[in-house]
């Protein structure tokens, strides 16, 4: 690693640009547990002091050690939560038809959430994440159900999913992730 660094240093150097070590991580690799934990929280390579990571945010995307991409699921639906709350205000008005709001939840939030799922691969629990997420932007876009008697009801999931139309986050994910 360190003559890969020093090599990579060097030609860099000699083309005119200049590596910014602040910005450069070494992340500790898959190996045993007890060779990572011995990594100092910095290590000295070529002269710079280059930070140890375990996982590093890397062009819009979590990248780890141990290539769990759930925790970039749920880093997404984190920052999709961020644009549903940003917008929610909207999302809930009676002014704005439901069409229109479908349109800002499908351009503005669902691809917030599914930056990068090309590269996910999914287990139940992140499907199940994804889903439920997009149901309660769904429950706030379409609002409660008043039934006959007066009495108003959540809507049910296979409501929501009959009113949206399109496929589900999930459907989304997977299909155009394989």
């Amino acid at each position: 690693m360190a003559d890969t660094y020093i090599g990579l240093k060097a030609e860099v150097k000699r083309i005119g640009l200049v590596i910014n070590a602040s910005k450069t991580k070494y992340m500790k690799g898959r190996g045993s547990r007890e060779d990572n934990a011995n990594l100092p929280p910095r290590v000295q390579i070529g002269g710079d002091e280059i930070e140890v990571v375990d996982e590093l945010v890397y062009l819009g995307s979590l990248v780890t050690a141990d290539n769990d991409t759930s925790r970039e699921i749920q880093r997404h639906i984190m920052v999709g939560n961020r644009a549903y709350f940003a917008l929610r205000r909207t999302l809930r008005s009676s002014r704005i038809r439901r069409r229109t709001k479908l349109t800002i939840y499908k351009t503005l939030i669902r691809p917030v959430v599914l930056y990068g799922h090309e590269s996910w691969t999914m287990i139940v629990e992140d499907q199940r994440a994804l889903a439920v997420f997009e149901r309660k932007v769904l429950r706030t876009i379409f609002g409660g159900l008043q039934m006959e008697n007066g009495v108003w009801r959540r809507r049910m999931n296979h409501e929501l999913q009959e009113l949206l139309g399109k496929p589900s986050i999930v459907h989304t994910a997977r299909i155009d992730g394989s």
